[in-house]
């Protein structure tokens, strides 16, 4: 079984322009690809789907306030 590891976050939807943000921080990133190897490789030992692309491990939803 392989388990996809990621951040899910559910927020209300003010904090849309922030996560906007770091959405565009994250994908400017630039990760030495010894780092990347070494996350692919321990990933698979451990059974866990870790996207390459930083930007990728990130997901959110949005919810309107009360």
């Amino acid at each position: 079984m392989c388990i996809r590891d990621s951040t899910y976050s559910i927020l209300p939807t003010r904090f849309l322009p922030v996560e906007h943000a770091v959405h565009i921080v994250l994908g400017r990133v630039v990760v030495e690809e010894a780092v990347l190897r070494q996350v692919a490789e321990r990933s698979a030992r451990e059974g866990i789907e870790v996207p390459a692309e930083i930007v990728r491990r990130t997901s959110y939803h949005f919810v309107d306030e009360p």
